[in-house]
């Protein structure tokens, strides 16, 4: 999405010609059916059918959502780290330290960038979570580490 689609999600809601079906927010995403939209609003994470309808608040203090392919989880950013949580608002799961999350295309690893090394750097940690931190793998090799394009 451009930064002008953005700002106007953010300003004026998501409009169907002159129809509003969702309400003013940012960070819209859809799922992979596109049947139901995630988004943030005043720092919530929400989810609603393409419609407008059936609007859920699924977790408060939210940001950033990615829907995992298959559908059935949202990542999102909250405080600083990577949280996965289900559509139906249940089963939060702390990842890691980190943001920007992007799920990969069989929704077994999600990337985000963190700077845990003290360098901005790609990373990716198994989307199953737990109660310990699951092991980070750095995605770069440690010679193309922190490099600047």
């Amino acid at each position: 999405m451009n930064a002008l689609a953005a700002l106007a999600f953010a300003l004026l809601g998501i409009h169907i010609g002159a129809h509003r079906v969702l309400p003013i927010g940012y960070a819209p995403t859809w799922s992979p059916d596109a049947q139901r939209i995630a988004f943030v609003t005043r720092g919530n994470l929400w989810d609603a059918d393409a419609d407008g309808t059936h609007l859920a608040k699924l977790t408060d203090d939210a940001d950033e959502p990615a829907w995992s392919p298959n559908g059935r989880r949202i990542a999102f950013t909250r405080d600083g780290a990577v949280w996965t949580i289900r559509v139906d608002g249940l089963d939060e799961r702390r990842l890691a330290a980190g943001a920007h999350p992007s799920w990969s295309p069989d929704g077994r690893e999600i990337v985000f960038t963190t700077n845990l090394t003290g360098r901005l750097n790609l990373w990716k940690v198994g989307a199953g979570g737990g109660w310990r931190p699951p092991p980070l793998h750095p995605l770069l090799p440690p010679s193309r580490r922190g490099c600047r394009a």
